[in-house]
């Protein structure tokens, strides 16, 4: 955690979650580490964005959420993301 307090504190505007599960917990989708540490610990205050379609991963990938549709809104319900990339369509914004 040091780089990314380092990080918050040099004023860093923007952070992007990754790709990996901690804890059998994809981070997409982990409100401990997105919505408690990052922004209530850390007090981040920028711009937090998904990797390239890792909402979307939340489904096809870690078999987290039943649907595509499940996985936009346990993401968002959980975290404080603020910007998801979604490759190929519109569905993001379309299930949100």
């Amino acid at each position: 955690m040091p780089p990314f307090r380092t990080a918050v504190e040099a004023g860093a505007l923007t952070v992007m979650e990754g790709y990996h599960e901690l804890n059998d917990v994809p981070v997409v989708s982990s409100q401990r580490l997105l919505r408690q540490l990052l922004r209530g610990s850390l007090g981040f205050a920028g711009v937090l964005v998904t990797d390239w379609a890792e909402i979307k991963n939340l489904h096809d990938y870690h078999r987290a959420a039943r649907s595509e549709e499940d996985a936009v809104l346990l993401a968002i319900n959980r975290t404080s993301i603020d910007m998801s990339m979604v490759p190929w369509d519109n569905s993001f914004p379309r299930y949100l």
